[in-house]
């Protein structure tokens, strides 16, 4: 929507204060869907039924400035600044920046999103009703959502110089004239403070305005812990590689492997400023551990190759200068960063221009450390409780039966093909139709401790693992023995591969099925139990695992 004349200061409702959430009505996870928010992030959220009693707009108010302070609605506490009526401006909102453009619409303040990307967003509208502010969003099938706030201490009176000669002098300096860059005011705001680190988005084509946050503002570190997968990539990776010395031969190997789309996995663990990036996927499995603002420090590439690195923090980056041992010749800086739900890797060539590697989010570490700060925060509490390896009695699924393998959904020829399975042997597996009907799972599960049965048509292997207990040597469903890292991630039991490398697994039911599901280089595919027989009992909490042949 257009800009709109903003109404004479008198007439603007004022929403200064601190708002609680005490309610909400309609579909909070569709609208959740529709805003870019992943799947796993909904879950947490609605475990904490929506934020209501947790989340809190602070608000401060001066005329058509507006400055909110979002808390309790994600991982980190954030805060968006915006001017009613002055077009486009990028700010901070749930899960990355936005664009927004808020004017004002029958004493309420309506506010079209779009996300970084240029994705049109559900709608905010923020209004009164009596004493409580609502806050309404209409998701893209039509089904409107509103979340309810009470002010804490009751409605303050409006905020100093809200409406004044200086308030309105600033309000109009911020905007500027015909859309030019802002002109100093002729006195300085009360409240708001206005820099130049993140620009607008002008509609007409004139240089950008910035509505950021203030210079002496405290900067969230972003949290990169979990197990990521590179998703796409954006820009030349070829000569990227070229610039960081790869041989030719490792450049051909990179590219017959798609350069790690929908293989390359990175396992982060962040305490602080330590990290441990474990990277697999790839030929090699390498661990690059490091300290932010240590100065160079020798490390081991993704490629297996010593480097050595300069981290350090710039704004909301992980900002990481490289070069060759010893001193040797630079090599491109690598930025890491977190845009929209994704994590990205941006390195600039030689000749300026980028390369953008951008991963998704495959699972939450099953334990995480993290600063005294977010280790108080209520959201990291139901985070490390919803993530929790060591689950309490009867928070996990019980998958103890036997199961036969009822269909399969997606490229799954694509998965034995990730998980290294010989041609021959898949072609085997395609003409028997990947043993839908003649593959059974005999499982017996003691608490964390299972033990899977693998019969396919006569081919029978055993695999013994115990969730939660870090890395550790298992026989695989297809091949031969690897290294597995499994862990619970709320009702999943999740399989992570290391070596040989294959794709992630998820194991959940659905209904009285169970579900085994991994994402692969063509998309995810499904394999579809149905239950058999029940098996032995379903063992008791406590009770001690039973003991192992061999």
């Amino acid at each position: 929507g257009g800009a709109q004349a903003s109404p004479a200061p008198s007439q603007q409702p004022d929403f200064t204060g601190r708002w609680r959430m005490t309610g909400y009505e309609g579909d909070m996870d569709e609208l959740m869907a529709d805003t870019g928010v992943p799947f796993l992030a909904r879950r947490i959220v609605k475990s904490m039924n929506y934020g209501v009693g947790r989340q809190v707009h602070d608000i401060r108010q001066v005329g058509d400035e507006f400055t909110i302070a979002l808390e309790g609605a994600g991982p980190r506490a954030l805060t968006m600044r915006f001017c009613v009526g002055a077009g486009s401006q990028r700010t901070q909102g749930p899960g990355g920046d936005w664009v927004v453009d808020p004017v004002w619409r029958d004493g309420a303040v309506h506010m079209a999103i779009r996300d970084s990307k240029g994705k049109a967003l559900p709608d905010w509208t923020r209004r009164f009703d009596g004493d409580t502010m609502v806050l309404e969003s209409t998701s893209f099938s039509g089904r409107t959502c509103r979340r309810f706030f009470t002010c804490e201490g009751g409605r303050p009176a409006p905020a100093p110089g809200a409406g004044s000669p200086v308030a309105k002098s600033h309000a109009e300096a911020s905007r500027g004239i015909d859309g030019n860059a802002p002109t100093p005011p002729a006195a300085p705001a009360p409240t708001l403070a206005i820099d130049e680190s993140i620009p607008s988005v002008p509609t007409d084509g004139t240089p950008p305005r910035v509505l950021g946050p203030s210079p002496e503002a405290v900067v969230e570190r972003p949290d990169f812990r979990g197990v990521w997968m590179l998703d796409r990539i954006e820009g030349d990776i070829e000569a990227l590689m070229c610039d960081t010395g790869a041989g030719w031969a490792v450049r051909k190997l990179a590219k017959s492997m798609g350069y790690g789309v929908r293989k390359l996995t990175q396992d982060i663990s962040q305490d602080g400023d330590a990290f441990s990036i474990l990277s697999a996927g790839l030929p090699k499995v390498t661990t690059m551990k490091f300290r932010v603002g240590a100065g160079y420090q020798q490390v081991q590439g993704p490629d297996g190759a010593q480097v050595e690195v300069d981290p350090s923090w710039v704004g909301e980056r992980l900002q990481m200068n490289m070069r060759k041992p010893g001193g040797g010749a630079q090599l491109p800086r690598m930025d890491r960063y977190i845009d929209g739900g994704e994590m990205v890797l941006e390195a600039a060539r030689s000749t300026g221009e980028l390369v953008r590697r951008f991963f998704v989010l495959q699972s939450a570490p099953p334990r995480a450390s993290a600063s005294s700060a977010a280790r108080d925060s209520p959201v990291h509490a139901a985070v490390t409780s919803a993530l929790s390896s060591t689950p309490r009695d009867g928070d996990v699924p019980n998958f103890t039966g036997r199961w036969m393998l009822q269909s399969v959904e997606g490229d799954f020829d694509a998965f034995l093909k990730d998980a290294g399975i010989p041609w021959a042997a898949r072609k085997l597996a395609k003409q028997r139709g990947f043993h839908v009907q003649r593959f059974t799972q005999d499982i017996t599960q003691h608490g964390n401790s299972l033990t899977i049965v693998n019969d396919r048509s006569g081919s029978v292997t055993t695999s013994r693992f115990d969730v939660g207990a870090g890395e550790q040597r298992a026989l695989g469903a297809y091949g031969p023995e690897c290294v597995v890292k499994p862990f619970w991630e709320l009702d999943q039991l999740v399989l992570y591969t290391l070596k040989p490398w294959a794709p992630i697994q998820r194991r959940f039911m659905e209904g009285p099925n169970m579900v085994v599901e991994a994402s692969t280089s063509e998309g995810v595919t499904k394999q579809v139990f149905v239950r058999v027989a029940p098996g032995p009992a379903a063992p008791l909490p406590g009770d001690a695992p039973q003991a192992r042949a061999g």
